[in-house]
């Protein structure tokens, strides 16, 4: 007898491809907004182990995303 289970599939433990399906999605200009976004809510952030932690999530997402995000905050990715 085979037992059914209802379970997620795998794929869902992947937390990133949607993200970097809809950067890629966006024109320059959207990015450049995205990033201006980012940018801004991250600079409101007084503990900086938090914005790299932010950035470590954002480089899995596009590296070009987190690099952009880093240099307007002065952090590395």
């Amino acid at each position: 007898m085979v037992k059914k289970v209802r379970a997620k599939s795998s794929s869902f433990a992947e937390h990133f491809t949607q993200a970097r399906l809809f950067f890629n999605y966006l024109s320059p200009e959207e990015q450049n907004h995205v990033i201006n976004a980012f940018s801004f809510e991250l600079s409101t952030v007084n503990n900086e182990d938090i914005r790299k932690r932010e950035l470590a999530n954002l480089n899995h997402v596009h590296p070009t995303l987190a690099k952009a995000i880093g240099k307007n905050l002065g952090l590395t990715p």
